[in-house]
């Protein structure tokens, strides 16, 4: 019997062909190993204590409605996010697609009642993409979330939308999960990304991997 993980890709390769033909299945094949080869080994890892006191941030413009996503929410974040969603997000839409029914959460902000910004959370981080990357699996403890893929439309970005949604997040995992912690991850090539998660009270997990690339 086919793993899930097969069925998963084989779906994946019907699709791409279907929608893009052998060059969009050629050109998947060429990132999956650029992925597997460099860039899985160049992510950085956070982790966030939930019982520690986050940084303060001043007060959200009024305009801006952040809550967690209902099923209801899945064609409205296809008209608001999906136009300029790049192939970075592309991953993202089978989260989407499952909002309401277990997995992963979606938390959305609103402004002018436009979605602009989604960031999607796994209440399991042994249950997530998380467990896909390098990080040394004996890390992940049954108490950890993992904050995965965050996104916010160019029109909406530099408003401090994702420091507000952030702070929501971490009140909902206090509050309605087991969750002790939050791991995260960033690009090395993330402008500022290190940095400003640095800022935000996120603490960098040394010797996260073993450092080896293929």
């Amino acid at each position: 019997m086919e793993s899930s993980a097969k069925k998963g890709m084989i779906f994946r390769v019907i699709n791409t062909i279907s929608n893009a033909g052998f060059s969009g299945l050629a050109t998947v094949f060429i990132d999956y190993i650029k992925y597997h080869v460099r860039e899985k080994w160049r992510f950085v890892y956070f982790e966030l204590n939930l019982s520690e006191q986050l940084y303060s941030l001043p007060e959200a413009d009024s305009s801006l409605v952040i809550r967690r996503a209902v099923q209801s929410d899945i064609q409205k974040i296809r008209n608001n996010i999906y136009p300029y969603m790049t192939k970075k997000q592309e991953y993202d839409k089978r989260y989407i697609d499952l909002i309401g029914k277990g997995g992963a959460e979606f938390f959305i902000a609103e402004r002018d009642k436009t979605i602009v910004h989604y960031c999607v959370v796994f209440n399991q981080a042994l249950d997530s993409p998380l467990i896909q990357t390098p990080f040394y699996k004996n890390n992940i403890r049954s108490d950890d979330a993992y904050m995965g893929s965050a996104f916010t439309v160019p029109g909406a970005r530099g408003m401090w939308i994702f420091p507000h949604v952030l702070v929501y997040i971490v009140a909902y995992l206090k509050n309605n999960t087991d969750a002790k912690r939050v791991l995260f991850l960033v690009h090395e090539d993330t402008p500022g990304g290190i940095g400003f998660f640095k800022r935000l009270g996120f603490k960098v997990i040394e010797n996260a991997t073993s450092g080896k690339s293929w």
